[in-house]
């Protein structure tokens, strides 16, 4: 933690402190609030999951993974409101969206969607394991 940011530095990024009752990453969310937004994109990511694995990878399309890394980035939009269960599901749809991209040999361009989302999610998240 470092007392201030300046506009040029690279290496951190501001983070709130939300009076008591409230959070997200500009603190208008009460704390019950987050908890049910948390639950939802806990939800949305065990569907994404689920519906990752059910496919047989000799099936796998560039289409079905461009939508799979377009359903990541959405549930990653805001990770303030993801869990720390909701975290290892991520990086699970993540490893496994890489695997299969990479079997495919899938461009870097249409790849780079998983670098954004664990690039926000490891920059907000923090969890005491």
């Amino acid at each position: 933690v470092v007392p201030t940011c300046t506009v040029l530095s690279t290496d951190c990024f501001a983070r709130c402190n939300c009076e008591d009752n409230y959070g997200d990453i500009d603190c208008s969310i009460s704390s019950n609030d987050l908890t049910l937004k948390k639950r939802f994109r806990h939800e949305l990511a065990t569907v994404l999951q689920s519906s990752i694995h059910q496919i047989n990878t000799t099936d796998i399309r560039t289409s079905y993974l461009k939508s799979w890394i377009d359903g990541l980035d959405s549930i990653t939009l805001n990770p303030v409101q993801l869990s720390c269960a909701s975290l290892e599901v991520v990086l699970n749809i993540a490893d496994t969206l890489m695997m299969h991209s990479m079997s495919i040999e899938m461009p870097y361009d249409d790849v780079a969607g998983i670098l954004g989302s664990l690039n926000a999610v490891c920059q907000t998240v923090s969890c005491s394991t």
